[in-house]
């Protein structure tokens, strides 16, 4: 629920009709009385789709997806310094998928993803003592299937044989912080946290596997001067697993004019392997096992920057990264049963992101940014499709104090896909017009691939021509 909302109802709502029969639908409900505040919400989304697998390569049969998600809150403000709170989630959707033998294809029209999932968190937060406390409970569930019950007669090689697949798992949590300010230079943060994963898969000694997972962390925020901050953060966690792992950062913020801002960090990281990558069971054409003997990913991170708003209205940043990633968890492609193995060494990802925007006229608005990267394994093989450069252009332009358009370009270059062999570049260009015909009511026009580029995010699957959308959207 919204803890701002004005005393009484309020409600939002929308509709969106576009290009492959699409509907989008939403609307929340809120109803404040006093220090009780109560949320209901509904989306709905739908399409007939596109070939999931590429169109040009003579796929086509569309591949549809529809999704319903409902969600409620409550809170409650028990008195000045305690609010208890509940808001929880449901959703039910399937998706049409396309068969794989040496490359996505069209099956026979009966391939099927169904995915449900639910969730609750219960929640409060509470000042005594001059510490703010939040302390959370909170479930998830999710339902996972995939269905092939025939398949296509192809003269493609490694054609697979029909396939049914189910996923089932759960996750509860909880959570506790606090935060007080020791001085007018010092607040810290301190904080704990538990996790319990349960999955479910047909290949499992007794069906299901269990890991838990528990944590501390401890940051303080020092001030020493009006222009400086500086963050400090350590966090342990044990797993069920692996053991234990501490992890730290520090990062600073430094203004020494009030146009200039530099800022730095540097952090070692800790990744242990899912649940679904460790025991994953996935049959099929190409079928997959997760590989119960990975190990953690640890890195070392560091980051340089600056951001400067000009005194002529522009503003401009730069920002370098390099990241270290010690035994980088990997996909590896293998017949019949794929898995994931462990990169011996140290992988990289380091590069230069800028941004910037700039008004030219008193109507418009250029901004932009750009990120260079190099992401390599140990073995200075290039990481799967992580482009080399990604440029995003854009214009915005306010007609009046009720139209607005605006234009984009994104154009992504130097990508590797699953075999190492260099991808397409694309570039997508899209607009979006809104006109508000009031405060609380407007439409929007946006239009998705302008150009009509035809361009492949992941090789051998499709992607959405030249689309068109229209909408409204209204508050009471």
């Amino acid at each position: 629920p919204n803890d701002d909302a004005l005393e009484g109802y309020s409600q939002t709502a929308n509709i969106m009709l576009g290009s492959y029969d699409t509907l989008s639908t939403s609307y929340s409900l809120t109803q404040k009385t006093g220090p009780v505040t109560l949320s209901l919400g509904f989306s709905h989304l739908q399409s007939h789709g596109f070939s999931a697998s590429e169109q040009n390569d003579g796929n086509s049969e569309a591949d549809g997806m529809r999704e319903t998600r409902t969600t409620f809150g409550a809170t409650y403000q028990l008195n000045a310094d305690v609010n208890l709170g509940i808001n929880g989630f449901a959703t039910q959707g399937e998706a049409d998928f396309d068969e794989y033998a040496a490359a996505p294809i069209d099956g026979t029209y009966d391939e099927t993803g169904t995915r449900k999932t639910n969730g609750i968190r219960l929640y409060s937060t509470i000042d005594k003592l001059e510490w703010s406390h939040d302390v959370a409970l909170s479930y998830f569930g999710i339902e996972r299937t995939s269905i092939s019950p025939t398949v296509g007669q192809k003269t493609l090689e490694n054609w697979g044989a029909p396939f049914s697949s189910v996923f089932n798992g759960e996750r509860l949590r909880l959570e506790y912080s606090a935060t007080r300010r020791l001085s007018e230079s010092i607040r810290l943060s301190i904080g704990a946290d538990s996790q319990q994963e349960e999955a479910r898969y047909d290949n499992l000694t007794d069906g299901r596997e269990t890991v838990t997972t528990s944590g501390f962390f401890a940051e303080a925020l020092f001030t020493p001067l009006k222009t400086l901050d500086v963050t400090s953060t350590i966090r342990g966690d044990n797993h069920s697993r692996f053991g234990t792992e501490t992890t730290g950062r520090v990062a600073f913020a430094l203004r020494p004019t009030s146009d200039l801002n530099l800022r730095g960090a540097i952090a070692t990281g800790y990744r242990a392997p899912s649940i679904d990558e460790l025991l994953g069971q996935y049959p099929g054409a190409f079928a997959f096992s997760g590989n119960p003997n990975l190990k953690p990913e640890t890195s070392l991170t560091y980051e340089l920057g600056a951001d400067y708003w000009s005194p002529a209205g522009w503003e401009a940043s730069a920002t370098i990264f390099n990241s270290n990633i010690d035994k980088l968890i990997t996909y590896q492609y293998a017949s019949p049963t794929s898995s994931l193995i462990n990169v011996s060494g140290k992988s990289l990802r380091r590069g230069l992101e800028l941004g910037g925007r700039a008004k030219i006229s008193k109507i418009l608005e250029l901004f932009g940014s750009y990120t260079k990267t190099e992401a390599n394994d140990a073995n200075g093989t290039q990481l799967r499709r992580v482009p080399t450069g990604d440029l995003m252009v854009g214009l915005t332009a306010d007609l009046s104090d009720r139209l607005t358009t605006k234009l984009s370009a994104t154009s992504v270059s130097g990508r590797a896909n699953d075999s190492g062999v260099k991808m397409a570049d694309y570039t997508l260009i899209s607009s979006n017009i809104n006109y508000a015909f009031s405060d609380t009511k407007e439409i929007y026009f946006r239009i998705e691939n302008l150009l009509d580029e035809q361009y492949q995010t992941a090789a051998g699957y499709g992607t959405s021509d030249r689309a068109f959308y229209i909408g409204f959207r209204a508050s009471y």
